[in-house]
């Protein structure tokens, strides 16, 4: 067993607070140590997203009570597999101080959880003879034995892909194998994964279009072209994101004009059509990122029209649902009609 760092979440504390939050992500379970002479009530909470906070239970070490509060020092074990954080969260004061050290405990490579130990009650237990990992009733579901790789309780294949928006600290997929033994391979369909096998991943594509409306006449270099873009449902949820591929421009008076367009994560101020562009500074610390058609090529697109394809790959996380746009010209030129620029743009939504 491999005993990981340890960190104060809570040093000497004379009033109610969170504390620190202390990552467990590698650890199958950690040890709160609860010093000081006080009169309060600590209560243990875990998260997967960093957001969201539950209370989670604790076993006293001394005694093997169960509970998700301390009012009392001691040593409070907790398991916390499929965890992100962990803190102790001093929910009622009244006076003293009040100190919590927290330590992450994992399994190193050739080594089992043989010699963690939890009162009888607990979830967590381990097998002596080939270190695998089995859980008690309540959590029996989610390490069934030869379970597969699910979404849906139905097995990850190309016609059932894991979404996207379920890769990452937040997860509500079972990836589960053999007994989680040291040495287990990650399997989809009693196949181990691999470059001939990997794991389906669903990934929703759009493309959304915006025509601004411009001015039928010259432009100045530095002036903005049209007014505010929204390229609304960039995000399937708010404050989600993706990543953008390409965008492309048409220009239907092929002008093949030198055009940036600012890209941000939440409305602004984007000025007038055919007026200077002058971002609010503040407002820059929302910018996704500049595309411009120097990094593009243009290329004919009939007798009056030209395209023009900018690679971006970037990603984005919004506010909302939507992708905002302002479109700037770094160069001269005069358009013929207010609907002569179309600006689409190609994403990958989580």
């Amino acid at each position: 067993t491999m005993y990981g760092d340890r960190k104060q979440i809570q040093a000497a504390a004379t009033a109610t607070g969170n504390g620190k939050d202390f990552q467990v992500r590698k650890y199958a379970c950690t040890v709160f140590s609860v010093t000081g002479t006080f009169e309060g009530t600590v209560t243990f909470e875990g998260t997967i997203d960093g957001r969201n906070w539950t209370s989670i239970q604790v076993h006293d070490l001394s005694n093997g009570n169960v509970s998700t509060t301390a009012t009392a020092t001691g040593l409070y074990g907790c398991n916390v597999l499929g965890l992100g954080d962990v803190r102790a969260r001093i929910s009622a004061y009244t006076s003293g101080t009040i100190s919590v050290e927290v330590r992450g405990v994992d399994v190193g490579s050739g080594e089992s959880l043989a010699d963690i130990s939890f009162p009888p009650d607990a979830v967590l237990s381990v097998d002596d003879n080939d270190g695998s990992l089995t859980v008690d009733q309540p959590l029996r579901w989610l390490l069934e034995t030869n379970a597969h790789i699910q979404v849906h309780t139905s097995d990850v294949s190309a016609a059932n892909p894991v979404p996207v928006s379920h890769i990452g600290p937040v997860s509500t997929v079972n990836l589960i194998h053999d007994h989680f033994n040291v040495n287990a391979n990650l399997q989809v369909s009693d196949v181990d994964v691999g470059p001939n096998n990997p794991v389906p991943v669903e990934s929703a594509g759009d493309t959304i279009k915006q025509t601004p409306t411009v001015t039928a006449g010259a432009y100045s270099a530095g002036d903005n072209v049209g007014g505010l873009l929204t390229f609304a449902n960039a995000a399937r949820d708010g404050g989600g994101g993706g990543v953008i591929k390409d965008v492309t421009i048409v220009d239907d008076a092929s002008e093949s004009a030198q055009l940036e367009l600012w890209l941000f994560s939440e409305t602004f101020t984007a000025g007038n059509d055919n007026a200077v562009w002058t971002p609010v500074e503040a407002e820059l610390h929302n910018l996704v990122t500049v595309v411009t058609t120097v990094d593009g090529t243009y290329y004919t697109g009939g007798a009056t029209a030209t395209v023009c394809v900018i690679e971006v790959s970037r990603r984005y996380d919004l506010t909302g649902t939507s992708l905002f746009g302002r479109l700037v010209t770094r160069s001269t030129q005069t358009y013929n009609a207010t609907d002569d620029v179309t600006v689409g743009v190609h994403l990958l939504q989580d």
